[in-house]
């Protein structure tokens, strides 16, 4: 019985220590697959048949980049929420991401919204901790109107003790209580800056302005817009006296940015433009993406350096350019003969895959007009490597700068190849054999 038993415990040993064999062997095994398709993908990305790839869990810039991705699209989907009304799920989002850092204006607003309808105990209390939890989130100017417009809004909503709530909530968490306007004397000063601005007095307009910041009375975001539209119809030199009087008096909102902007671009006013978007510089607003917008389409149409700086801080904002829009912009790079930031718009395009052949036609013109005809004769290859056909228009342009610039070949070349292969076969025919004709006088 001993023996059996020695024998049995000895078997057993040796099965278990085959079994731990045998787990060795596999977690080695797994190992050294891994290891060597890690090998793989990095040989292929070193002679370029892969892009660069980066690895999240290897990189902690990466993971940061992630974090800071998903919470734009989280603050996207708040605000899109309130937008369609949906309360229940911008407090579910409010709950989530207040304590992950600062929120937007328009973020707090529709927050604020929510929290006042459905859940008003709590108004004063979450709004007044985040505020406090990211102080530095906000000039001290870009801080007062975050603090009024959070105000209007819980006046709108609950009213003056609503309000007064959330501004001794504010004075207990910040050591700073807001005014909270009397609505009559609030309307009075509105009305009473409009009546002026009407009668084209910007003296008498602004100087009521100054009575507003003596009494610590904000004008709300609706009403400064209302004030630079009535501007905008009384000209340019209204809507500059308007904006250096607000200077230094108030932070100027966003919803009034946009209406100067707007004004700008439909008068090509850049001179004007400049200074707006350093006035929303110094007083530490974050442009939306209206305002870069319409700034892009002002600098592009004027060569402004600015546009490639401002298309540089768009992206990194996390706004992306629609193929719409960088068409716009090339279309008016074309017209000013901005090439640099043509150049730059392509670049963005490329990395993308966006470039179309509109986008290369576009882009065609734009050489054209700045006569860099050699340029724009090399898109021919560009358009052939990106899998696209030229038309039978941009055919016609090639050849024609084919010759302007001395290329006989090339221009030999199109006319055989014909626009989608079909251009002899239709009246654009005559104009390619035209062309031929030219090329032929160009080399004797």
């Amino acid at each position: 019985m001993a023996a059996a038993a020695i024998d049995y415990s000895v078997t057993a040993a040796l099965s278990n220590a085959d079994e731990s064999q045998d787990l060795v062997s596999s977690v080695l095994g797994e190992l050294a697959w891994f290891v060597a398709g890690f090998a793989v993908v990095q040989t292929l990305i070193f002679f370029r048949i892969l892009p660069q790839m980066n690895f999240p869990l290897l990189s902690i810039e990466s993971r940061s980049e992630g974090r800071a991705l998903q919470r734009k699209c989280a603050v996207k989907d708040l605000c899109a929420a309130a937008s369609a009304g949906q309360h229940a799920k911008v407090l579910e989002a409010w709950d989530h991401e207040k304590s992950q850092g600062p929120l937007p204006l328009d973020a707090l607003k529709d927050s604020a919204h929510a929290l006042a309808l459905l859940a008003p105990k709590r108004l004063a209390s979450d709004l007044a901790a985040h505020l406090a939890r990211f102080p530095a989130a906000h000039t001290q100017a870009a801080a007062a109107t975050t603090l009024t417009e959070l105000l209007e809004v819980a006046a709108e909503v609950g009213g003056r003790d609503f309000a007064d709530e959330l501004a001794s909530a504010l004075k207990l968490h910040l050591g700073t209580k807001p005014a909270v306007a009397d609505g009559a004397a609030l309307r009075g000063h509105v009305d009473a800056v409009k009546d002026h601005l009407k009668k084209g007095d910007l003296h008498a307009a602004t100087s009521r302005l100054v009575a507003m910041r003596e009494a610590e009375i904000e004008p709300p975001a609706r009403a400064m817009a209302e004030f630079f539209e009535i501007a905008v119809g009384l000209g340019a030199d209204a809507v500059g006296h308007l904006l250096n009087g607000i200077d230094g008096l108030f932070v100027l909102p966003p919803e009034a940015m946009a209406v100067v902007l707007s004004d700008c671009l439909a008068r090509a006013d850049v001179v004007l433009a400049r200074r707006a978007d350093a006035l929303a510089r110094d007083q530490g607003k974050q442009l939306g993406f209206s305002m870069y917008e319409a700034l892009l389409k002002i600098y592009a149409t004027a060569s402004d350096a600015r546009a490639m700086k401002l298309f540089e801080d768009m992206q990194n904002r996390g706004f992306f350019a629609s193929e719409g829009l960088c068409g716009n912009l090339l279309s008016r790079c074309g017209d000013a003969g901005n090439l640099d930031f043509a150049e730059c718009i392509v670049a963005y395009l490329c990395g993308r895959s966006g470039m179309t052949l509109p986008m290369f036609k576009t882009l065609m013109r734009v050489y054209a007009r700045c006569g860099e005809f050699d340029l724009a004769c090399d898109l021919y290859e560009r358009v052939l490597e990106a899998g696209l056909e030229p038309d039978d228009v941009m055919h016609g342009c090639l050849i024609r700068f084919a010759v302007k610039c001395g290329r006989p070949q090339l221009a030999e070349q199109l006319c055989g190849r014909g626009g989608g292969g079909h251009a002899h076969a239709s009246g654009h025919g005559h104009g390619l054999a035209a062309a031929v004709v030219l090329t032929r006088r160009h080399e004797r």
